[in-house]
């Protein structure tokens, strides 16, 4: 979903020299078609209530002009930074959909545009692409906020120093701080890694949130991390984070 293609300079990041292809998915969400086909429908728009009549035809123009839009934001992105990519368009449902595409590829991008004021689809709709050994990037535009990347580190990372060269490597291609929040110090290889270092008094999504909010954080990182249950955490990061959020297989 997401227009902010700028986000895509965190794959160089996490994929360091390897080649990168990107593959843009486009879904045309069944259940919607479903609904178009229905008769007397009509669609109030949401920034300035302008009603107009919704049905199977109109949602398939529009279904087609937003994909035209986000192929060529996908392609001249990937053009500027030197990136192979893809396009498809699919019908679906959406949640299903993505998750047959996040099992074959090594990094997932999942854009939340804001519309006034309101994220769609919540925290529990990823929660079943959201597995130990995927990178997981989702995108709460606007992109550019913030001023800094925030890692969450502690003892228990499975490898801090992977997890830090990777946050180091984003906060260089954004140009901002990369700023440590642990709950009980850093692993011993990574201490001199950070230009900040802050103490957290739990990993609980509140502490999380209000964190990243503190430390006006443009992307808060989550390594693997043995006391976090992920899955838990996502569904109540995704509800009330408003920096994106990046999980680390």
């Amino acid at each position: 979903g997401t227009t902010d293609t700028e986000a895509l300079n965190t794959l160089i990041a996490l994929t360091g020299t390897l080649p990168i292809r990107v593959h843009g998915l486009f879904i045309e969400d069944v259940d919607l078609l479903g609904a178009a086909a229905l008769p007397g429908n009509l669609e109030v728009a949401v920034i300035n209530q302008q009603v107009t009549a919704f049905t199977a035809e109109s949602l398939a123009h529009a279904f087609a002009r937003e994909a035209e839009r986000k192929r060529h934001l996908l392609e001249t992105t990937a053009r500027r930074l030197n990136l192979s990519c893809s396009f498809q368009v699919t019908q679906g449902r959406t949640t299903e959909t993505l998750q047959q595409a996040a099992a074959k590829k090594d990094v997932i991008i999942v854009g939340r545009p804001l519309r006034a004021g309101i994220r769609i689809r919540t925290g529990r709709d990823y929660a079943n692409i959201a597995t130990p050994q995927q990178n997981l990037l989702f995108v709460n535009e606007p992109w550019r906020s913030g001023s800094n990347i925030v890692l969450v580190m502690e003892q228990s990372c499975n490898d801090p120093m992977q997890a830090t060269r990777t946050a180091r490597a984003i906060a260089e291609r954004e140009g901002l701080s990369l700023i440590a929040a642990t709950l009980n110090g850093l692993p011993e290889v990574v201490t001199d890694q950070f230009d900040q270092v802050i103490q957290i008094s739990d990993l609980s999504p509140e502490t999380l949130v209000a964190v990243s909010q503190q430390l006006d954080a443009r992307l808060l990182i989550l390594p693997p991390l043995t006391s976090i249950d992920w899955q838990t955490l996502l569904v109540n990061l995704l509800a009330n984070l408003s920096s994106s959020l990046l999980k680390l297989a």
